[in-house]
């Protein structure tokens, strides 16, 4: 990322910041605990925008864990925040975990798993869903060229041929994979993930539709397309995540829950997820894998 998208992505968040907080500099800001990839990606999206104000969540960057990140900072204020936010950035899922138990982040800025929040008992509480039992499907996703896309379209059983990468901290993809009866190979990160891919180590990985028109994944000179005509749905729900010791008798799980709520019922949460690919109405009739 060059200095002026930085720049540009700072200056957003400083605005949101400014709506949210009545005396910015001297309320106790908020942390939002997020990946690295994703807040980069997050500062590519928002740009110059203000994060509070949008309503459109298509285009170049969008992905759902992108788009929450605009969903969290909006049911914030919708639900009465007015404490400044703050980014802590995490390099892996499980670090991001414990940032929020140990106190050194107050939410998640994206959804996370309810099974992971239950490793925490005490420690992390979590939101109302945003993602409900089986509305989460993921498509099998192979380098461009790769002849799987190809064999596994014609014939799904086919896909035991080949081998998964995933994160280990990624349970349900991980159980999800195992009931397809696939080879799996563990690592810490997406980077990681596609660096395997990229070096032929692995084939495929389990990842949202994305919403351009092929699916298509690009990252750098690598390409992923997902086999076409088949899916697989994760079992679980998603919630944002809230640490512990945000203040005693905190009102913030009350506070973004109502925010959340407001989102739902005027429908900006399912049209986040439809407009950056999650929700496709252009795969709801393929057959799932796992079903």
């Amino acid at each position: 990322m060059n200095r002026r998208q930085l720049l540009l992505g700072s200056l957003a968040l400083l605005a949101s910041t400014r709506a949210l907080g009545r005396d910015g500099g001297r309320e106790q800001p908020l942390r939002l605990a997020i990946h690295r990839d994703v807040h980069a990606d997050y500062l590519r999206f928002v740009g110059a925008r203000n994060a509070l104000s949008l309503n459109e969540f298509g285009g170049n960057w969008s992905r759902r864990d992108v788009v929450e990140v605009v969903l969290l900072q909006q049911a914030l204020q919708r639900g009465g925040n007015t404490r400044p936010l703050r980014f802590v950035v995490a390099d892996s899922y499980s670090r991001l975990l414990k940032m929020l138990a140990g106190d050194e982040a107050d939410i998640s800025a994206s959804s996370a798993w309810k099974i992971d929040a239950d490793d925490y008992p005490g420690q992390i509480e979590v939101s109302q869903p945003v993602i409900r039992q089986g509305q989460f499907e993921a498509g099998l996703y192979f380098p461009e060229g790769h002849e799987g896309l190809r064999i596994v379209a014609a014939d799904p059983t086919a896909l035991t041929r080949y081998t998964a990468i995933c994160s280990g901290d990624w349970r349900p993809d991980i159980a999800t994979l195992h009931a397809l009866g696939v080879r799996i190979l563990l690592t810490e990160s997406w980077g990681s993930m596609l660096g395997m891919l990229r070096k032929g180590r692995a084939d495929f990985v389990l990842a949202p539709f994305q919403p351009n028109a092929d699916f298509r994944i690009t990252r750098d000179d690598l390409v992923l397309l997902p086999v076409h005509g088949h899916k697989v749905g994760l079992v679980g729900t998603r919630h944002f995540l809230i640490g512990r010791d945000v203040e005693p008798a905190s009102p913030l799980p009350a506070l973004l829950n109502r925010g959340l709520t407001l989102l739902e019922k005027n429908g900006m949460i399912s049209r986040a997820y439809q407009q950056s690919g999650f929700f496709d109405t252009r795969v709801q009739n393929w057959p799932r894998l796992n079903t």
